[in-house]
């Protein structure tokens, strides 16, 4: 009977272990609001959808997740002049997220900057 119980006991730390592992890795999923200087924002949704602003034009598209690396797809905006703003944003083709730190490439691989967890 104690050899049921120790192994009971060791069963379900291992399982509560997995579990708090699991947790540990949703910090890192895009979904959710990002923001930055400028009013930068890009939103993420669970349907794969992003919607946002470079702090002047309105952005839309897709976003998909492999690995490390979040991909932005078919991304279109608005191209309205905007007398001193940094429209940096525009033209996101990847992203990496590091905790609640989003940091935003162009399709040359080039740092566009960074955008935080909201």
């Amino acid at each position: 009977m104690a050899t049921i119980r120790r192994l009971l006991a060791v069963v379900t730390v291992c399982v509560l272990a997995l579990f708090a592992a699991g947790c540990g890795a949703v910090s890192s999923s895009p979904e959710g609001t990002w923001t930055g200087d400028e009013g930068t924002e890009l939103e993420l949704t669970v349907e794969g959808l992003v919607t946002g602003t470079d702090g002047c034009n309105h952005l839309s598209g897709t976003w998909e997740q492999d690995g490390e690396t979040v991909t932005f797809s078919g991304m279109v905006g608005t191209l309205m002049a905007c007398m001193d703003v940094d429209v940096w944003l525009t033209g996101p083709a990847t992203a990496t997220i590091d905790g609640d730190t989003m940091v935003v490439f162009n399709s040359e691989g080039a740092e566009l900057g960074e955008l935080q967890r909201s």
